[in-house]
């Protein structure tokens, strides 16, 4: 389905009061590049310092503390430092980066897989997000 037909079978969902959770809903477009191609960033010290953030990112049960470069996506930030991060399109489209705000604030991005209620309920995109507060909690 596309288009007006998704967006009618969605509000019908809604209107039924069909659990959130029970529904699931894809899209499938065409992706620009190499989705899945290394991205290595570069600065250290006080430039990074000054151009960055610290998060805390709870990833397999494992807490991680790192810098996070405000023009940089959180997916790329956890790649980067060799974590192994779901994650396929990198470009908002698929979900499968989906993770939990639970401090701080981020630029959202792209966020047409998630509702309103998802975004007030703290998810975000891991491949869209850019940090804005210099303090984040994170949780996949």
């Amino acid at each position: 389905m596309l288009g007006e037909a998704e967006e009618a079978v969605h509000d019908a969902t809604t209107r039924s009061g069909l659990a959130r959770n029970r529904v699931h809903a894809e899209a499938f477009t065409s992706l620009s590049g190499d989705t899945f191609a290394e991205v290595v960033f570069t600065g250290t010290g006080a430039d990074t310092a000054t151009v960055s953030a610290t998060v805390s990112v709870g990833l397999d049960g494992v807490e991680h503390e790192l810098r996070w470069p405000r023009a940089a996506s959180l997916v790329d930030v956890l790649l980067s430092e060799g974590l192994n991060v779901p994650f396929s399109c990198r470009e908002g489209e698929c979900g499968s980066c989906v993770c939990t705000l639970r401090a701080g604030k981020v630029g959202l991005g792209n966020t047409s897989v998630l509702d309103e209620e998802d975004i007030a309920d703290g998810y975000i995109l891991a491949c869209q997000a850019r940090p804005i507060s210099e303090n984040l909690n994170i949780e996949f």
